[in-house]
């Protein structure tokens, strides 16, 4: 194998490492998103609920 061709057998596997990086973080984004989004579900609720809560005193 030449010095070119291990050169770009480096820089394929590196690519590969930066994508599946890419990859875990796509995935936590999307687990925080979810996490978000219930976590504003639950205060809405509560926001709503309270005022309600309220007017029963």
């Amino acid at each position: 194998m030449t010095e070119r061709e291990q050169y770009i057998e480096k820089a394929k596997a590196k690519l590969d490492q930066w994508n599946a990086d890419i990859d875990k973080f796509k995935a936590k984004v999307a687990e925080s998103d979810a996490d978000a989004k219930i976590e504003f579900r639950a205060r809405l609720v509560q926001s709503v609920s309270y005022p309600a809560a309220l007017k029963k005193l």
